[in-house]
């Protein structure tokens, strides 16, 4: 496995001047920025555009970075029209920029609604997608609006039917940018869309949407994106759609966003117990949340190279706790031998929550 002080964070979304109702950042800047911290690719999204691309493209490669093209797209909500998802998709290769060419040309020909063009979800069965890899919009997409909406059975099969279609190529997105209740219904969906990448067997990806390079740019931000909706700065009603946070961040500052650190803290909402073995299968990771805290539940996940594994039980009393502990300490649990013994097991629940963390 890699190390993680040797990961480097890839910025996958940007929208720079190139996407016309907002997003201020100048390509230039842009790849210098990325030079200078040494990050070795980059991707350019703006929004239903690839106007970008070939300057990205240019600028990128004299800076030596590898260059991602990629979009934000809208995705049409066939239930509420005016409520449209979001999707993010980049580009594996020359065919997948011509497939997202085409998907883009089709939206603007065949169905804008309001001023925006919009794609289908059923265009993804039907056109060729080969050489695309699909982000599902964090909040904004259609698996992010279900859950913030409580629908978690409608998400689920949301997300079944994505993975169906894209097979690997489909990723649930997690975003930490917003401030207030919008940052709150940021991190419920977190808990939630972690829980359905362990269950579905999906991978995820944390992603920061940047608008603007310095933090010091939001109001030019604003201001832009004023200008392009009909409202003045001074409005109180105007909608407040972006944060100070969604600047040009370095790879320390992502991984402090996301926790990222030598104690892998969490791997699966709710949890900060976390055991690594190996076995001829590869590397699996074992999880127990903190008890009595909210989701109140306990869990046990196993991933491999073949297989994804997950299972839980709630625990809403003292009974159920027991009956969680006895689980775990059977000599006939299924995963109960990957500790060294019982007594590290039942350490974890002597030990303080913010406590119970096990060094990888």
């Amino acid at each position: 496995m890699p190390q993680i002080d040797n990961i480097h964070y890839i910025h996958l979304r940007c929208h720079s001047e190139f996407s016309i109702s907002d997003g201020i950042v100048r390509i230039p800047e842009y790849t210098k920025k990325a030079k200078e911290i040494g990050m070795p690719a980059l991707a350019l999204t703006d929004l239903s555009n690839t106007f970008g691309a070939v300057k990205f493209y240019k600028s990128a490669i004299e800076a030596g970075i590898k260059p991602i093209i990629g979009c934000d797209v809208w995705l049409e909500n066939s239930v509420t029209r005016d409520q449209p998802y979001r999707l993010l998709i980049l580009c594996q290769n020359k065919n997948g920029f011509l497939n997202l060419s085409e998907l883009l040309s089709k939206a603007y020909l065949e169905n804008q609604y309001r001023g925006r063009a919009e794609l289908k979800k059923e265009w993804f069965e039907n056109e060729n997608t080969v050489g695309l890899i699909i982000l599902s919009g964090a909040t904004s997409g259609e698996i992010g609006q279900l859950i913030i909406q409580g629908k978690l059975d409608q998400a689920h099969s949301a997300l079944r039917e994505w993975k169906n279609i894209l097979s690997d190529r489909f990723y649930l997105e997690l975003q930490r940018h917003g401030e207030g209740n919008y940052r709150q219904q940021q991190e419920r969906y977190i808990d939630q869309a972690l829980h359905l990448a362990v269950e579905h067997g999906v991978p995820v990806v944390a992603s920061h949407p940047i608008q603007f390079m310095a933090e010091s740019d939001f109001m030019a931000h604003e201001a832009k994106t004023c200008i392009a909706d009909g409202y003045v700065l001074g409005d109180q009603r105007r909608p407040k759609l972006y944060s100070s946070e969604q600047y040009f961040k370095d790879s320390g500052q992502m991984q402090e966003l996301f926790k990222i650190n030598k104690s892998i803290k969490a791997v699966i909402s709710g949890h900060n117990h976390v055991r690594r073995y190996r076995n001829k299968d590869g590397i699996h990771y074992i999880g127990l949340p903190s008890i009595n805290t909210w989701p109140n539940m306990y869990s046990t996940f196993s991933v491999n190279s073949k297989n994804l594994k997950y299972q839980h039980m709630f625990i809403n009393n003292d009974n159920q706790l027991e009956k969680a502990k006895n689980k775990l300490f059977s000599r006939n649990s299924s995963w109960s031998k990957y500790f060294a013994n019982s007594s590290e097991l039942k350490s974890y629940f002597s030990k303080g929550k913010n406590q119970r963390i096990l060094e990888l």
